[in-house]
């Protein structure tokens, strides 16, 4: 049973090999790396040292790691309708996310993507920014004053 795991372990890693990205243990992968610490200091390290798009595996599920912008605008709005959402973790994040823009897809996604867009174009954030920096100005404040209670 065991060696059945790291063979399919091997022949799902070789659908991917051409993806840069670092050295993962059979059927657990990247797990043992992202429970030292804080996981995003290791995907911090894995994007500094592999690059924009790189591959890690949660136990035996591979995943594409987009950080470089250029991808992520090929991506998320270039070529949204040839990348499929990852089902496996909304079935563990769903009841958190919802069934909003972030997990959403297909016509609900554009639909959605259309009602917020133009909140989020840089008109509309000139509107906002004064509300921001004062907020920001008032938790720097805050912070400098000495420990929070």
């Amino acid at each position: 049973l065991v060696l059945g795991l790291v063979a399919l372990d091997f022949v799902r890693k070789r659908k991917t090999a051409s993806i840069p990205g670092p050295w993962g243990l059979p059927l657990v992968g990247h797990v043992p790396w992202l429970l030292q610490g804080a996981p995003w200091a290791a995907f911090t390290r894995w994007a500094q040292r592999y690059g924009g798009v790189y591959l890690t595996c949660v136990w035996d599920k591979p995943f594409i790691v987009v950080t470089s912008p250029g991808a992520l605008k090929h991506v998320m709005r270039d070529n949204v309708a040839n990348y499929r959402k990852d089902p496996w973790s909304y079935k563990i994040f769903g009841r958190l996310l919802g069934d909003g823009l972030v997990s959403a897809e297909g016509a609900q996604w554009r639909k959605q993507k259309a009602r917020i867009g133009p909140l989020f174009h840089h008109n509309a954030l000139g509107y906002v920014m004064p509300i921001f920096t004062r907020s920001c100005d008032r938790l720097t404040e805050r912070w400098e004053s000495g420990p929070m209670r």
